[in-house]
């Protein structure tokens, strides 16, 4: 009888009982979570019942909004008013947009064919009636949403390509796609919900790549954009009708966003690459971010999942633009207050309380910074437990991630190695760019310390060290290019140049300083 008692108890344990002790508002947080995942999904609707009260809570990109609760016993009345409402909702009224939601699944319920009880209930189980296929979506003009610029098919809407959470703002999604053209162009649909806010990143792609003509650095190392659509919903538009009403009561996080389809020529990630060809389009990325930089486009947003190559040409390229400040545009430009970047590749200096909260100037060498720490990324993972210590960078925890971070520069840098064709490449170069930030960091956060503590004991060569590391000009971007690349260049031609490579030169960088490029137009 015992045994039968533990028995019966253990069956108890999983996912229904651990369901039903969740509170109702984090089971329904749960369920509209659930359908915001999807690709077709605006927002979600849901309502909590908790004894006779029933509240109706709204879910979407930008937040939630809680209705006052209904008394369904007192005020049955309003109550049948609620639930006639929504018998009478369509699919776009419950945040269902049928443009991406044509995929051909239907499920129906089909007795199993063989007992599956559980808990004494009858397991009945969901088939799907078909596999997905791939529907069409129209690109409208970007002007005026309603001429037809290109049609493209989603060839498996049931596959996701790159999925990318940010550490703040919802997920953004990469789906396969062809452009229905003569030639049926391999193409990727990217689905996301940016801030209406800022700059299509369409627009700065388009200012970036007509900024790029002519330079080698940026023709060909940017993403080719062949439509772009916004999709007819802003998560402003309840608030904006609420407030009408006089009745709210808290705050909208940040500003109201919109779903916007980018249909993009497909691309690959450079993180499959083998070692030695990663470093050589490593190389291009960073010298494509270097010269937009120069000109006035700060990236931001530096990963080893935005840094791709074009298969056709080899060619390395910066992706995901969405985030990118245009110092040359003054209007529709991010704040500075956004906390942009993903945390594992972020520089030391920004993973502090200040920087989310806005108050860190991003400079040129944040974002360089970030560049160097894919490379640790890439080359050592496979071998034992780093793997496992790298990992612990993926975090949503700023100050884990500094402490994992200053453990791998100041303990585990030089014990780590890396294995097979890795090895090279990280012995060849990832070391030695490591040690060289190692050491900038080292000497920069001294002196820092010596002038807050005793500023008389600083010599002129000190101080002009500082400004130049806290300075926000395109002269002091190049002084770190300019050392970072020597340093690449005295380690290849050690390890036997094996892969082709020439710093920069004084004058190609003069370049940039003696240029100006004209503002972007605001049409």
């Amino acid at each position: 009888m015992m045994s039968e008692l533990c028995h019966r108890s253990l069956d108890m344990i999983p996912e229904e009982l651990e369901k039903e002790s969740r509170p109702a508002v984090v089971q329904s947080g749960m369920y509209a979570a659930e359908m915001l995942s999807r690709r077709y999904a605006m927002r979600a609707v849901n309502v909590v019942i908790v004894d006779e009260l029933a509240w109706v809570w709204w879910y979407d990109q930008q937040g939630t909004i809680q209705s006052s609760g209904i008394d369904f016993i007192k005020d049955l009345p309003c109550f049948l008013v609620l639930i006639a409402t929504f018998r009478h909702l369509g699919l776009r009224e419950w945040g269902v947009d049928a443009t991406l939601g044509r995929d051909g699944r239907q499920y129906h319920l089909r007795r199993a064919t063989r007992e599956h009880t559980r808990n004494d209930k009858t397991v009945h189980e969901i088939h799907p009636r078909r596999k997905p296929h791939g529907f069409d979506v129209v690109f409208g003009d970007r002007e005026d949403q309603t001429n037809v610029k290109t049609v493209a098919t989603v060839t498996r809407p049931d596959k996701i390509v790159k999925s990318q959470y940010p550490p703040f703002g919802p997920e953004t999604r990469d789906f396969e796609a062809t452009q229905k053209k003569a030639t049926q162009a391999d193409a990727v649909m990217k689905i996301y919900w940016p801030e209406v806010t800022l700059t299509s990143e369409a627009v700065v792609l388009e200012h970036a790549v007509e900024l790029g003509r002519g330079d080698p650095l940026i023709e060909g190392h940017l993403p080719t954009v062949l439509a772009s659509y916004d999709l007819g919903y802003s998560t402003g538009t309840i608030g904006e009708d609420i407030q009408k009403e006089r009745r709210t009561d808290g705050d909208a996080i940040g500003d109201s966003r919109c779903m916007r389809l980018l249909l993009m020529r497909k691309l690959l990630p450079i993180e499959g690459l083998p070692a030695e060809e990663f470093l050589r389009v490593w190389v291009e990325c960073y010298r494509c971010h270097f010269a937009l930089w120069m000109k006035g486009f700060e990236h931001t947003d530096i990963s080893i999942d935005n840094l791709l190559y074009d298969p056709i040409s080899r060619k390395g390229v910066l992706n995901v633009f969405d985030l990118a400040r245009i110092r040359l545009d003054s209007k529709n430009q991010a704040t500075g207050q956004e906390q942009t970047g993903a945390i594992p590749f972020m520089a030391m200096d920004l993973l502090s309380r200040e920087c989310f909260r806005g108050e860190i100037v991003r400079l040129y060498r944040h974002d360089f910074e970030s560049f160097l720490w894919i490379l640790p990324h890439k080359l050592l993972r496979g071998v034992d437990e780093q793997g496992a210590n790298l990992a612990k960078w993926d975090t949503g925890d700023y100050n884990r991630c500094l402490d994992s971070k200053n453990t791998f520069l100041n303990t585990n840098l030089g014990r780590w190695r890396a294995k097979d064709e890795n090895e090279r490449v990280w012995e060849g170069i990832g070391y030695w760019l490591m040690d060289w930030l190692r050491d900038k960091l080292y000497e920069m956060t001294k002196l820092h310390g010596v002038r807050n503590l005793a500023p008389e004991e600083l010599s002129q060569s000190d101080l002009d060290k500082i400004n130049r590391w806290d300075d926000q000009s395109n002269q002091s971007a190049i002084q770190v290019l300019k050392e970072a690349e020597s340093v690449i260049a005295t380690r290849l031609a050690k390890a036997g140049s094996f892969i082709p490579f020439q710093p920069l030169s004084d004058e190609e960088l003069q370049r940039y300083l003696t240029s100006r490029s004209t503002p972007p137009s605001s049409s």
